[in-house]
């Protein structure tokens, strides 16, 4: 399963979306159980990076990505 954070901000649905065309198992989610379980995360960027960690903090998402990032999930 691949899990795109959805932390509020971004276009993820079409992120979603180009998963889902190409049969990828996907999930949207803010929930960190979700996020520390998934085979793969990607965080869809805004090109703001002082809003997305806002967003990022608000959700409650940051200690799980720091996670996987230290465990080396792609």
């Amino acid at each position: 399963m691949i899990a795109v954070v959805d932390y509020g901000a971004g276009n993820v649905q079409s992120v979603v979306n180009a998963l889902a065309a190409i049969d990828a198992p996907v999930i949207l989610t803010n929930d960190s159980d979700a996020i520390l379980a998934a085979e793969g995360v990607i965080v869809p960027g805004v090109g703001a990076a002082q809003d997305t960690m806002r967003n990022l903090e608000r959700h409650g998402v940051v200690a799980p990505l720091l996670e996987i990032i230290k465990r080396g999930t792609p």
